[in-house]
C-alpha cells in the first residue's frame, strides 16, 4: 500500500492540470482550428498529431510524476522550468506584459506561466522529496531480485 500524497504534490497536481486548461480552451477556439473542418484529411492528422503527441506525451508525465515516479517528476520539471524560463524572456507576450501595453491574452499567459512554475517547485519541496524517496521497505535487494527469478 503506497502512502498518499503529501499536500505539495496534490496541490502540485491541481495547479498544472488548471494551468493546461486556457491553453486548450485557447486551442478550441482559435477560428483557425474551426477552418481545419473543410482541410483534406492528410492535413487535419497532420495537425493534430502536431498537437497531440506533445500533450499526450506531457500528460503521460504528469499522470507518472503524480503516481510517485521519481523520474517523471525530474521530467516534468525540467519541462516546465525549462521551456518557462527559458522561452519567457524572449516572447513578445510576456515582454509586453513587462512594458505594460499587455492585452488580457497577454496576461493569461503570464499567470499560466507562474502557476506552472508553482507546480514544478512544490514538486522539488522537502515535503515532496520525501514522499518519492522509496521506504526502506520497498527497495529491491539483489536477494530480491534473485528470488523472484527462481519462481
Amino acid at each position: 500500500m503506497k502512502p498518499s500524497a503529501p499536500t505539495a504534490v496534490r496541490v502540485s497536481a491541481w495547479l498544472f492540470v488548471c494551468s493546461l486548461i486556457p491553453g486548450l480552451v485557447y486551442i478550441v477556439a482559435d477560428p483557425r482550428i474551426a477552418s481545419l473542418a473543410h482541410a483534406p484529411p492528410a492535413t487535419l492528422a497532420i495537425v493534430i498529431a502536431i498537437f497531440a503527441v506533445p500533450l499526450g506525451l506531457l500528460g503521460l508525465v504528469a499522470y507518472l510524476a503524480y503516481h510517485r515516479r521519481n523520474w517523471a517528476r525530474w521530467v516534468q520539471c525540467v519541462i516546465v522550468l525549462g521551456t518557462t524560463l527559458f522561452t519567457l524572456p524572449s516572447d513578445p507576450m510576456f515582454l509586453s506584459i513587462l512594458n505594460g501595453s499587455a492585452s488580457s491574452t497577454a496576461l493569461l499567459y503570464g499567470l499560466v506561466s507562474v502557476v506552472q512554475i508553482a507546480s514544478a517547485v512544490l514538486l522539488l519541496l522537502p515535503e515532496s522529496n520525501r514522499w518519492y524517496r522509496p521506504s526502506s521497505h520497498v527497495r529491491d535487494t539483489p536477494d530480491d531480485r534473485f528470488e523472484r527469478s527462481q519462481l
